[in-house]
């Protein structure tokens, strides 16, 4: 069986100062570093809002909130071709996801809206 979660952010609520101020409990390091090498603002903010919105996403489709969970343990990260792919550690994994070991993730943006899909299949 798989399951599926989606999440929507609306990055007008959001600001540079704001995602800077929550990164740092939200990510990961790389996610960190992934988000500082984009210049301009904007783009920081549209950054933030996908992959938070891809981190709540993959645990609606878990069935578990996000504060029952470590956000900086589940990585939303671009592989070669800049394509999200989820990550997740160790403890995440045998905490959660016993019978699932593929992870698929989608993240759009719609003028200020922000929104991820993630599928977890066995």
């Amino acid at each position: 069986m798989s399951k599926i979660g989606i999440d929507i952010v609306d990055m007008e609520r959001l600001t540079p100062q704001m995602v800077d101020r929550i990164r740092m409990r939200v990510f990961s390091k790389s996610e960190i570093s992934e988000m500082e090498a984009l210049r301009n603002p904007r783009r920081r903010i549209e950054y933030f809002a996908g992959r938070f919105a891809a981190k709540e996403a993959f645990f609606k489709a878990l069935g578990i909130g996000i504060f029952n969970a470590y956000l900086d343990q589940v990585e939303v990260l671009a592989d070669e071709n800049g394509k999200p792919v989820i990550k997740v550690s160790n403890s995440v994994k045998n905490t959660y996801l016993n019978e699932y070991g593929n992870f698929l993730v989608s993240i759009s943006h719609d003028g200020h809206y922000a929104v991820a899909v993630v599928l977890l299949e066995k």
